[in-house]
Protein backbone atom coordinates (compact mmCIF):
# COMPACT_ATOMS: atom_id res chain seq x y z
CA UNK A 1 0.00 0.00 0.00
CA UNK A 2 2.87 2.30 0.76
CA UNK A 3 5.26 0.99 -1.74
CA UNK A 4 7.52 -0.50 1.11
CA UNK A 5 8.78 -4.14 0.11
CA UNK A 6 9.04 -6.33 2.89
CA UNK A 7 12.74 -6.22 2.60
CA UNK A 8 12.94 -2.95 3.72
CA UNK A 9 10.84 -3.38 6.77
CA UNK A 10 12.41 -6.64 7.76
CA UNK A 11 15.64 -4.34 7.73
CA UNK A 12 14.61 -1.29 10.19
CA UNK A 13 16.80 -1.56 13.19
CA UNK A 14 16.70 2.25 14.10
CA UNK A 15 13.35 3.13 13.17
CA UNK A 16 11.31 4.99 10.06
CA UNK A 17 13.59 6.97 8.02
CA UNK A 18 12.01 10.73 7.37
CA UNK A 19 11.35 9.65 4.04
CA UNK A 20 9.85 6.52 4.07
CA UNK A 21 7.78 8.20 7.27
CA UNK A 22 6.58 11.04 4.33
CA UNK A 23 5.22 8.16 2.07
CA UNK A 24 3.52 6.08 5.01
CA UNK A 25 2.04 9.67 6.31
CA UNK A 26 0.75 10.91 2.71
CA UNK A 27 -0.67 7.36 1.95
CA UNK A 28 -2.39 7.49 5.10
CA UNK A 29 -2.61 10.82 6.00
CA UNK A 30 -5.50 10.36 9.07
CA UNK A 31 -2.51 8.20 10.98
CA UNK A 32 -1.29 10.16 13.99
CA UNK A 33 2.29 10.71 13.88
CA UNK A 34 2.83 10.07 17.71
CA UNK A 35 1.32 7.03 17.54
CA UNK A 36 3.08 5.76 14.57
CA UNK A 37 6.81 6.54 15.87
CA UNK A 38 6.06 6.12 19.29
CA UNK A 39 2.84 4.33 19.69
CA UNK A 40 1.33 7.44 22.24
CA UNK A 41 -2.15 8.44 21.41
CA UNK A 42 -4.78 7.39 18.70
CA UNK A 43 -3.91 5.85 15.80
CA UNK A 44 -6.49 7.80 14.15
CA UNK A 45 -6.24 11.30 14.46
CA UNK A 46 -9.32 13.13 15.57
CA UNK A 47 -10.75 15.03 12.06
CA UNK A 48 -11.91 18.79 13.05
CA UNK A 49 -15.27 19.95 11.60
CA UNK A 50 -18.32 18.21 10.35
CA UNK A 51 -18.78 14.27 9.60
CA UNK A 52 -18.89 12.99 6.55
CA UNK A 53 -22.21 11.06 7.35
CA UNK A 54 -22.97 7.28 7.45
CA UNK A 55 -21.74 6.69 4.11
CA UNK A 56 -18.41 8.43 5.13
CA UNK A 57 -18.21 6.96 8.27
CA UNK A 58 -18.57 3.19 6.92
CA UNK A 59 -15.69 3.62 4.04
CA UNK A 60 -13.65 5.11 7.19
CA UNK A 61 -14.34 1.90 9.12
CA UNK A 62 -13.22 -0.18 6.53
CA UNK A 63 -10.53 1.69 5.05
CA UNK A 64 -9.60 2.29 8.84
CA UNK A 65 -9.61 -1.44 9.72
CA UNK A 66 -7.55 -2.22 6.16
CA UNK A 67 -4.62 0.18 7.31
CA UNK A 68 -4.90 -1.49 10.94
CA UNK A 69 -4.35 -4.37 9.60
CA UNK A 70 -1.13 -3.14 7.62
CA UNK A 71 0.48 -1.44 10.64
CA UNK A 72 -0.04 -4.35 12.65
CA UNK A 73 1.61 -6.30 10.44
CA UNK A 74 4.53 -3.82 10.29
CA UNK A 75 4.98 -3.90 13.85
CA UNK A 76 4.66 -7.39 14.15
CA UNK A 77 7.79 -7.72 11.50
CA UNK A 78 9.62 -5.09 13.33
CA UNK A 79 9.49 -6.72 16.50
CA UNK A 80 10.44 -9.68 15.06
CA UNK A 81 13.53 -7.98 13.80
CA UNK A 82 14.40 -6.44 16.90
CA UNK A 83 13.98 -9.34 18.60
CA UNK A 84 16.69 -10.68 16.53
CA UNK A 85 18.97 -8.03 16.87
CA UNK A 86 18.82 -8.10 20.55
CA UNK A 87 19.58 -12.17 20.25
CA UNK A 88 22.48 -11.11 17.89
CA UNK A 89 23.86 -8.21 20.15
CA UNK A 90 23.45 -10.55 23.32
CA UNK A 91 25.72 -13.13 21.89
CA UNK A 92 28.12 -10.81 20.30
CA UNK A 93 28.10 -9.13 24.07
CA UNK A 94 29.00 -12.62 25.57
CA UNK A 95 31.33 -13.51 22.84
CA UNK A 96 33.38 -10.56 24.03
CA UNK A 97 33.23 -11.41 27.45
CA UNK A 98 34.71 -14.47 26.38
CA UNK A 99 37.42 -12.77 24.28
CA UNK A 100 38.31 -10.16 27.01
CA UNK A 101 38.63 -12.96 29.86
CA UNK A 102 40.99 -14.86 27.28
CA UNK A 103 43.30 -11.70 26.52
CA UNK A 104 43.49 -10.76 30.67
CA UNK A 105 44.46 -14.84 31.63
CA UNK A 106 47.08 -14.29 28.50
CA UNK A 107 48.07 -10.74 29.99
CA UNK A 108 48.29 -12.16 33.49
CA UNK A 109 50.55 -15.31 32.21
CA UNK A 110 52.77 -12.67 30.42
CA UNK A 111 53.33 -10.50 33.61
CA UNK A 112 54.24 -13.55 35.14
CA UNK A 113 57.28 -14.20 32.45
CA UNK A 114 57.76 -10.81 32.84
CA UNK A 115 58.05 -11.23 36.67
CA UNK A 116 60.25 -14.63 36.21
CA UNK A 117 62.58 -12.83 34.30
CA UNK A 118 62.84 -9.54 36.14
CA UNK A 119 63.96 -11.97 39.17
CA UNK A 120 66.49 -13.78 36.83
CA UNK A 121 68.25 -10.64 36.39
Amino acid sequence: MCGLSNGYIANIKHGIGAMKLEVIQSRFPELNKDWLLYGRGEMIRQKSGNDIGEAGSAYRTGYEMGMADDIVSVYRLLCREKDMRIKDLEGRITDFGDRIEDLNGRIKDKEEIISILKKER
